[in-house]
């Protein structure tokens, strides 16, 4: 009579008598004793003598653990506990941004895995980020105004910086997407095309800014406690004093004056230069900058949106007449929000500001 058994399981061989015996773990239906195959093979030493029933029994189930990699890339569905020798499908599914490349061996890439769950056993589902890239053209207006640089194929979401060079007889003025700086620095999010705009420009070689202008400066601002409106204005052109009401010993003071005076004047790329002459309290610092007064704060060079090219300075004071030279290239267009701005440490000290001008060079 033949019979079927209900499940049969391979055992590592054994050697008896030196001969090399094929042992095979076979359940059957109760009270039947199983003599050999429909082929005729017999499994020596174990079938025949029917001691198939004294091989180890594995376990009735089985754990199917899943991990994904890279942690959070994904999950895995159908893992657990398996009856011993069945069939059943395990599902990878990537999250957004992911795609399944692959389980255990490389060369499994179903991310539907049909398992013959024979053991305890792990299964990883291997992710990979879905890497998404934008074309980025930059372009000049008008045509031969300058030269550009920074675009290409970028990755979504990362960083770079685009780069405008004016040629001779232009000044860059600003990028399409509003940014008045040279070098700007661009998260990418989208296809897209930003054009570099450029205006005609004849260096005249004249002061932007001099003691006349001063003299007839609107929009005088203190950007600390102190003297407001005229005061301010008039001690400005003689000296910047702090009296010890307004001025606690370990705070700054500051004053800048001619807010949007020089909006539209200094162009990136070209270079200015600032020269000063002041006397101060001796061991005291003056702190010299050019930039937004709205971003300056008592920590100067925290978030202060200076217009770059060493336009921010620290002078200490020796008391005595002193004079400064500084060349300054901006990385940006000045706009109206910009201003001279002069700084002070000293406790109820005064700094007189003798003489200013900053021209192109």
């Amino acid at each position: 009579m033949a019979v079927n058994p209900m499940f049969c399981y391979s055992l590592a061989p054994i050697y008896e008598n030196g001969e090399k015996v094929e042992r095979l773990w076979v359940a059957a239906q109760e009270g039947i004793d199983i003599q050999g195959f429909s082929d005729g093979t017999v499994f020596r030493g174990w079938i025949v003598k029917n001691r198939f029933k004294t091989a180890p029994v594995p376990a009735s189930y089985v754990t199917i653990t899943t991990t994904v990699s890279p942690e959070g890339a994904g999950v895995v569905k159908g893992g657990g506990t398996k009856p011993f020798m069945t069939e059943s499908i395990i599902t990878a599914e990537p999250n957004p941004g992911y795609v399944f490349k692959h389980w255990n061996s490389e060369s499994n890439t179903n991310p539907e895995y049909n398992g013959l769950w024979d053991r305890d056993k792990t299964m990883t589902a291997y992710f990979e980020a879905i890497i998404i890239t934008h074309a980025v053209r930059l372009a000049v207006s008008p045509e031969g105004s300058g030269t550009v640089s920074g675009g290409g194929v970028k990755t979504e979401g990362t960083q770079g910086v685009i780069s405008a060079v004016a040629n001779t007889g232009y000044a860059f003025s600003h990028w399409s997407n509003g940014d008045t700086r040279a070098e700007a620095v661009i998260t990418w999010t989208a296809d897209e095309t930003i054009i570099a705009y450029f205006v005609a420009y004849t260096p005249s070689m004249d002061e932007l800014l001099t003691n006349a202008e001063l003299a007839n400066a609107t929009g005088v601002e203190l950007l600390d406690i102190g003297m407001v409106g005229e005061d301010a204005f008039l001690v400005f052109l003689n000296r910047i004093m702090w009296n010890n009401k307004y001025y606690t010993s370990g705070e700054r003071r500051a004053l800048s004056f001619n807010k949007g005076y020089l909006s539209g004047k200094l162009f990136a790329g070209k270079t200015y230069r600032l020269t000063l002459t002041f006397k101060g309290n001796l061991g005291s610092y003056l702190i010299i900058a050019i930039g937004d007064v709205t971003t300056f704060s008592s920590g100067i060079l925290n978030d202060f949106n200076d217009i770059g090219g060493k336009s921010v300075n620290v002078e200490t004071l020796t008391g005595e007449d002193q004079s400064l030279t500084i060349d300054i290239t901006p990385n940006r267009v000045t706009t109206a929000s910009d201003a001279v701005i002069f700084g002070t440490e000293a406790p109820g000290g005064v700094i007189y500001i003798k003489s200013i001008s900053l021209k192109e060079i």
